[in-house]
């Protein structure tokens, strides 16, 4: 279901998908926040979803810049989509994390090359670990 709801004197649009009778996610401005139901049927949220997310680093190396691709949730790096080397551009699918029993997928937000990956398929990552460094 989508609505539209006025925030902090702000619009904003949002999307409520029920995934199971106890957890329910919720899409805002193209960004997911998890709640579960308790057994009284209360909601309760399981990440903060106002709260304010770590702006991403930005690194200056002999005049180039370098941007690290970090992990949004915590979970499992299911698949990589990419090799180090390979160009990239902004929005491309780099690599997906299952994590709450749903596969999540990582997009790239910018174009460039990838000179490093930091992780390894099947490993475990909590939320903010880096995963790629791009050039």
């Amino acid at each position: 279901m989508k609505f539209k709801i006025k925030f902090l004197g702000k619009e904003k649009e949002i999307q409520i998908e029920e995934i199971d009778d106890k957890k329910i996610t919720v899409l805002i401005e193209g960004e997911k926040f998890f709640f579960e139901k308790d057994e009284k049927g209360e909601v309760k949220e399981i990440e903060k979803p106002f709260e304010k997310k770590e702006e991403k680093k930005v690194l200056i190396s002999e005049g180039k810049k370098e941007k690290i691709i970090k992990a949004p949730i915590a979970g499992i790096v299911y698949k990589i989509f990419v090799k180090e080397g390979d160009e990239v551009f902004e929005n491309q699918k780099v690599m997906s994390l299952f994590s709450m029993k749903m596969e999540n997928e990582i997009l790239s937000e910018f174009s460039g090359k990838v000179k490093k990956i930091f992780v390894k398929e099947n490993q475990r990552v909590k939320e903010n670990d880096p995963l790629l460094l791009m050039e």
